[in-house]
């Protein structure tokens, strides 16, 4: 299961941010509230645990005439919460901040532009060395079938995206639709 944890007491805590995101497929719901980070937490890039936006650095190797370092910036935004009582997911969007979809806030956009969408759904915890641990089971790959699309709000920090997951190319019956408004800051 996903978990805020080690953030001190609720007293600290931010407001849950309004999110709008309706589930269809091979997993049902309805997302209202993203979990929203307390105040002095390090959120950082890559955690499951908390609503948030990011955005990141990333020095790739150009192998061009001068072999020179390029500097990729990216954009993810993470949205967690319960889609039903005690089913907590994590959506995941990425994307490189030169993709038109970031550029041009306010503009519905295809997909794949260039971007990743991931859910991550909780898994039953297993017993490792008298521990429960649980991994969370991704659910990834936009569906070229059907057409998907987003839009960054002009602030980037929420939008709309209406989009189908096919992990590995599975049968229909096991996709996944989101669809609605996100926020993430």
């Amino acid at each position: 299961m996903l978990a805020v944890s080690g953030c001190g007491d609720d007293v600290d805590r931010l407001p849950d941010l309004e999110q709008s995101l309706t589930f269809t497929g091979a997993v049902t719901g309805h997302l209202t509230h993203g979990v929203n980070a307390r105040e002095g937490t390090d959120s950082g890039s890559g955690q499951l645990t908390m609503t948030q936006c990011a955005t990141s650095e990333v020095a790739d190797l150009v192998l061009g005439d001068n072999g020179s370092d390029r500097v990729s910036h990216n954009y993810e935004a993470t949205i967690v919460g319960d889609i039903r009582p005690g089913y907590r997911v994590a959506l995941r969007l990425w994307t490189n901040q030169d993709n038109p979809a970031y550029r041009d806030p306010g503009q519905v956009h295809p997909l794949p532009t260039g971007m990743a969408v991931h859910l991550y759904l909780p898994d039953a915890p297993t017993i490792v060395d008298g521990v429960a641990v649980s991994t969370p089971t991704m659910v990834g790959g936009v569906s070229t079938d059907v057409p998907s699309t987003i839009m960054f709000d002009a602030d980037r920090k929420g939008g709309t995206i209406d989009v189908w997951l096919n992990t590995y190319d599975r049968p229909r019956e096991e996709w996944v639709n989101i669809a609605g408004r996100w926020r993430c800051g």
